[in-house]
């Protein structure tokens, strides 16, 4: 779990927001102030869990198509990387891929760094591999979110 000083840390150094994404018909990640080249915007904070299907034997199957679209799912080991608890997702998992992208992912400690100055207000991209590309995954979970949550691009 996280110590105290990691939450107040993160509330001093809150830097991101959700809302509609301008790049997709989905949610995206956006600057909620500016920031600087080469600054820290994300830092891995846990070690990853390989969580097998096996033992999910008694998860309902809607469940499990929300992890496959929220997580990265090993097909041949049939297993979820997890790096938290699912109700503890956080915004990272919302940055929208692009060809131009203003987010470094470095995929060896998983930190993410600003590639440019990023003005407040601005969604936050990286760059997907080809692998990473599951759109119709992305879309189901719109989906999900629009029939469970009413998702109004107004708010």
């Amino acid at each position: 779990m996280f110590s105290y000083d990691q939450i107040i840390k993160s509330i001093r150094n809150h830097k991101t927001c959700l809302k509609p994404s301008t790049v997709c018909d989905g949610v995206g990640v956006f600057a909620f102030r500016d920031i600087q080249k080469d600054e820290l915007i994300y830092e891995y904070l846990t070690e990853d869990d390989e969580i097998y299907l096996k033992d999910l034997n008694d998860v309902n199957s809607k469940t499990i198509d929300y992890l496959k679209s929220m997580c990265y799912y090993n097909n041949d080991e049939q297993s979820f990387t997890m790096d938290v608890p699912l109700f503890m997702f956080y915004n990272a998992y919302y940055i929208n891929h692009s060809d131009n992208p203003n987010v470094f992912w470095d995929r060896y400690d998983h930190f993410q760094y600003a590639i440019r100055d990023i003005k407040e207000g601005e969604e936050l991209t990286t760059y997907y591999r080809p692998n990473e590309r599951d759109w119709l995954w992305v879309r189901l979970f719109v989906i999900y979110l629009l029939l469970n949550y009413g998702w109004e691009k107004n708010t």
